[in-house]
């Protein structure tokens, strides 16, 4: 029988770490019942709110047609990603990842999965973004890409803030 996604978020709380959330393929049950938008609301469910202006940090490559959408995009857009994205409490921890930043800021009322302390890569202090995550651009800048050892090249520094999250956003 299907389950509701109240009894799966209650079924997925007491989970150590969201990394068990985030790697339920091992997990078949939870896979043929949790799906889409109530696998959302279950990662939801197991989320915390973090205090206002907490930071957490994600590198990542970007295509050009996405560098192009940066370069003329203005502070207050907001954007939605369409599913979770990894980041890291460590400002560099994570810079093998990708050439660009992306510096996240908590608005009050923010969640996320902590899902660090897990694996051999505890180290990294995960923070996984809820799916349909909602973020408003507040400043981007090129700086010289000193983290990849190429000072003399550039690469972009993006500040966003994470919006409270909105259930129906999914």
């Amino acid at each position: 029988a299907d389950m509701g996604w109240e009894t799966q978020a209650v079924r997925l709380a007491p989970l150590k770490n969201a990394m068990q959330l985030l790697n339920m393929a091992h997990d078949r049950s939870i896979i043929s019942n949790v799906k889409g938008v109530r696998l959302a609301k279950a990662a939801e469910a197991a989320s915390k709110a973090s205090p206002e202006g907490t930071t957490i940090y994600r590198w990542q490559n970007m295509p050009p047609g996405m560098l192009s959408q940066l370069a003329s995009a203005q502070p207050g857009l907001v954007f939605q990603s369409t599913g979770p994205m990894c980041a890291s409490m460590n400002p560099t921890a994570t810079n093998d990842f990708g050439k660009h930043r992306v510096v996240i800021r908590y608005a009050k009322g923010a969640k996320a999965l902590h899902s660090y302390g897990s694996g051999k890569y505890s180290g990294e202090k995960e923070i996984s973004t809820l799916p349909g995550a909602r973020f408003v651009l507040l400043s981007k800048k090129e700086v010289p890409d000193k983290e990849h050892g190429n000072p003399g090249g550039k690469r972009w520094e993006i500040e966003v803030l994470m919006l409270p999250h909105d259930p129906n956003a999914i």
